[in-house]
């Protein structure tokens, strides 16, 4: 079932009872009924890849979007996951065990809410991918307390050819009006190039994306929205490659590139939901290691 029109979904936590998000086939129903009255035309199903929490395999993610596929026929279903960066993607890249977005050449990956690997560990990371044939999709930057205050750093892993997916409801206000201030700053950086759900349930956080379409119209114009919210999701889906950059308005300014180098002091042991202070006073980890 091909996507010809509409907005596409390229993270959402749709399969039922993989992680945090549907917990049941029904609220899987619930959430394709609401994402195509909202005008979505494709979704991408990212249950959570998080080690000792979500040991999701490529295999049961498949089995697991084919039977939501076939138990509807309102909307096409992609496999995809969302991926924890961990130790693993330091060291070796092998491309045939990661969960790529419909298999084919994108791979969501995770960042921990309140801390960021060292920017060297990171550009390693990201260049381990790409050099293995995967772009990375690095999701909800700007719910990442590090890199809402640091785009230098995003900015130094994009030169390595990484991209970044944004979620709708940071556009909205409904997660705070700094947090959407952070995304029309990283826009402006020509930082953003995706804009989905990760929608977790019908209620809460379903997977809607009209209304931050139009918020996105008001403040870059319809071309824009188109790009993030149509063009280039459906690149991704297709496997194909987008411009690394967007049409940037500003760019982060020098002085930010030493607090980008420093957050995640790599003098520091990374762990994904520990925060301790850098030697310059920048976020930083410590606990399981890099």
């Amino acid at each position: 079932m091909p996507v010809t029109e509409g907005f596409i979904d390229v993270h959402c936590h749709i399969l039922p009872g993989l992680d945090d998000g549907a917990p049941s086939m029904e609220d899987s129903l619930r959430m394709v009924a609401i994402a195509r009255d909202d005008g979505v035309a494709g979704i991408v199903a990212t249950p959570h890849i998080l080690q000792g929490l979500y040991e999701n395999s490529c295999e049961a993610i498949g089995l697991a979007t084919s039977e939501l596929q076939l138990s509807q026929d309102a909307c096409p279903i992609y496999q995809g996951a969302e991926m924890r960066v961990t130790r693993a993607l330091v060291d070796s890249v092998d491309r045939n065990s990661l969960q790529l977005i419909n298999g084919k050449t994108h791979l969501l990956l995770e960042l921990p809410s309140r801390s960021v690997p060292p920017l060297d560990v990171m550009e390693k990371i990201v260049r381990n991918l790409r050099a293995a044939g995967v772009i990375p999709l690095i999701a909800h930057p700007e719910r990442n307390l590090v890199l809402r205050d640091t785009p230098c750093y995003m900015h130094r892993l994009a030169i390595h050819g990484a991209l970044f997916q944004v979620t709708a409801m940071s556009i909205t206000s409904d997660l705070g009006n700094d947090v959407r201030r952070s995304v029309f700053r990283m826009i402006r950086y020509g930082l953003v190039h995706v804009v989905a759900s990760d929608a977790h349930d019908p209620l809460k956080r379903p997977p809607v994306l009209s209304r931050a379409f139009h918020v996105i119209c008001g403040e870059f114009g319809q071309g824009k929205a188109e790009e993030l919210f149509m063009e280039n999701p459906l690149k991704i889906i297709n496997g194909e490659g987008i411009k690394k950059w967007g049409a940037a308005t500003a760019a982060p300014h020098r002085k930010d590139i030493r607090t980008a180098e420093t957050a995640g002091d790599s003098g520091h042991r990374y762990e994904p939901d520990r925060v301790g202070a850098g030697t310059d006073g920048t976020a930083c980890c410590s606990g399981q290691g890099y």
